[in-house]
C-alpha cells in the first residue's frame, strides 16, 4: 500500500494573523512570509507525528488488490473521489462511488466496503492494481483546538529558535497532540 498527496494542502488551518497574532508581532512587522513558512512547517511536523492530515488535501492509496476493507490513512477522511482498478484482462475499469460502497468517513482510519452481500471484483496480478482516491484534512473551521494549539505552540518555537538548524519539538507539544494519535479528541 502507497499513499502520495496529488493535491497539495491550500489552505492552512491557522492563518497568518492568527500566527502574528501568537507571537505578538505587529501586523506591519514583514515577517509575514516567514511566519506563514513557519505554520505550514509546524504543521508538517505534527502531521507527521500524528498520521492525520491537519490542512485539507487529496490524496491517492494503491494497492495490489482488494482487502476484505479498504483502510484510509492521513484522515480524517471528508470524501471519497474515485476508486479504479486494473481487471483480470488487464483493463482499468471504474467503481461508482455512489451506489456501489459502503462508506465510513466517521472512523479512523476511514473504511469503505463493498455493497452488503457484494464482494469486490478481480484485479489484474500486478502491482497497484486499485487505486482510491479521496480528500482528508481538516478545515481552519473545524480543526480541533487542541491541535490548532498545537500548531501555534509549534510556530512559536520555530520562531524563537529561528536559525537554528538543529530545532526539535519540544515534548510538551507532542504531548499535547498524544491523544490524537489514538483518536481522544478532548
Amino acid at each position: 500500500m502507497t499513499v502520495v498527496e496529488t493535491i497539495g494542502a491550500t489552505v492552512e488551518p491557522v492563518n497568518i494573523q492568527e500566527g502574528i497574532s501568537q507571537l505578538r508581532l505587529t501586523s506591519d512587522s514583514g515577517e509575514d512570509a516567514i511566519v506563514k513558512d513557519m505554520i505550514s512547517a509546524s504543521r508538517a511536523y505534527l502531521e507527521d507525528h500524528t498520521g492525520l492530515s491537519l490542512a485539507s488535501r487529496t490524496l491517492r492509496m494503491t494497492l495490489d488488490s482488494f482487502p476484505d476493507v479498504i483502510e484510509l490513512t492521513k484522515g480524517p477522511v471528508t470524501s471519497i473521489t474515485s476508486i479504479s482498478y486494473y481487471d483480470t484482462d488487464n483493463a482499468l475499469q471504474t467503481i461508482n462511488v455512489g451506489t456501489e460502497i459502503i462508506s465510513d468517513l466517521d472512523s479512523i482510519p476511514a473504511r469503505i466496503t463493498p455493497l452488503v452481500d457484494g464482494d469486490w471484483p478481480d484485479t489484474q496480478d500486478r502491482i497497484n492494481a486499485v487505486s482510491v482516491v479521496y480528500v482528508a484534512g481538516y478545515t481552519p473551521a473545524n480543526i480541533p483546538k487542541k491541535l490548532k494549539m498545537a500548531i501555534l505552540a509549534g510556530l512559536s518555537h520555530y520562531y524563537d529558535n529561528r536559525g537554528d538548524k538543529n530545532v526539535h519539538f519540544p515534548s510538551w507539544i507532542l504531548t499535547i497532540v498524544e491523544s490524537c494519535r489514538t483518536n481522544q479528541f478532548v
